[in-house]
């Protein structure tokens, strides 16, 4: 046994209750990014800030699809599994410490407010 055989779960509640907030955050992001879309006239600013957003979206799209094939909460690339902890801070985080150096490490970014739309 190792120790992450010891490591906590999540239960089905806890996928459940995970991935209400990801579709409800995915949900509010799209929003967000439709409205900066009709803007006429988009400042770089606002480009940076709606290729960011559709990178959350795309992010949250993937931790639901590791959620509905049961890969939630295993890193994508030696399959360890994550810790509960890490997986409650970092919903979004696909590698373990030991795989963290890889390329699409942006995922584990800690969530960040979503600005006030003017």
């Amino acid at each position: 046994m190792t120790v992450s055989d010891f490591r906590p779960v999540f239960t089905v509640r806890d996928r459940q209750a995970l991935r209400h907030a990801l579709e409800d955050r995915r949900r509010r992001l799209l929003s967000a990014a439709q409205l900066y879309e009709q803007t006429k006239q988009i400042s770089a600013a606002r480009a940076a800030l709606l290729r960011r957003t559709r990178d959350d979206v795309a992010a949250i799209e993937a931790a639901l699809a590791r959620i509905d094939r049961a890969g939630f909460g295993e890193c994508v690339v030696c399959r360890r599994r994550l810790s509960v902890p890490m997986l409650t801070l970092q919903p979004l985080a696909e590698h373990c410490d030991d795989c963290g150096s890889s390329p699409s490490r942006d995922s584990l970014r800690p969530p960040r407010r979503e600005p006030a739309i003017s």
